[in-house]
């Protein structure tokens, strides 16, 4: 279709289809890495864990204190981020779904069924299982680190009463800074944002056509 008085013409469905299937491919390869980034939030956890064990009884007493105030700024960190992930593979599993449903529509048939027919699919508004599944497991793993920490911490012979009671303190912000974050993805809903209205000078354009 030709393009009249400076508006361009329509899209096919050829077009729309061809739109839909370039930011489908996009969001697959940015689902690939969210699964792959949470993927290696466990293996991360657990090797802090096997390093705040195995290491304390060899380190001097001041490398031992400052890996004992890092290790929870580092815990919070693995938490938040593991989190953002879990939300953000929330949505792009879901517009995935949309773009399936979307493109069977225009076609007429069903083409794409991948994740709209996802047999391991939750109901709509509810965290994916997995991702579920690996931010409770790093959530519980840090929890676990960060009584350690305080345990290893109140057990330091050179460390003082107040010292102790500041770094418990220490500790327990840091546990509810995970549990605020693991309660923001349990609870997380995938909420599609309204369309932005077409630029001013289009539908200036559009009225001086009609």
């Amino acid at each position: 279709m030709r393009q009249q008085d400076g508006i361009d013409p329509p899209l096919s469905n050829r077009d729309r289809i061809n739109v839909l299937l370039e930011e489908y491919r996009a969001l697959n390869a940015l689902l690939t890495f969210r699964m792959t980034a949470m993927d290696r939030r466990l293996p991360v956890a657990g090797g802090l864990f096997a390093l705040l064990l195995g290491s304390m009884s060899s380190l001097s007493g001041e490398t031992r204190l400052w890996l004992l105030l890092t290790l929870p700024l580092g815990l919070m960190w693995l938490v938040i981020t593991t989190a953002n992930h879990a939300k953000s593979k929330e949505d792009h599993l879901r517009r995935i779904d949309e773009i399936e449903r979307l493109v069977n529509a225009i076609a007429g048939e069903e083409l794409m069924a991948f994740q709209s027919r996802h047999p391991m699919k939750t109901p709509h508004g509810t965290l994916d299982r997995t991702a579920l599944g690996t931010g409770l497991a790093v959530v519980t793993s840090s929890l676990v680190m960060l009584i350690a920490c305080q345990s290893v911490f109140a057990a330091l012979p050179s460390v003082g009463y107040e010292l102790r009671c500041v770094y418990l303190v220490y500790v327990v912000f840091s546990a509810c800074v995970m549990f605020i974050h693991a309660r923001s993805f349990i609870r997380y809903r995938y909420r599609k944002q309204p369309s932005d209205p077409p630029p001013l000078h289009v539908i200036r354009r559009i009225r001086d056509v009609l």
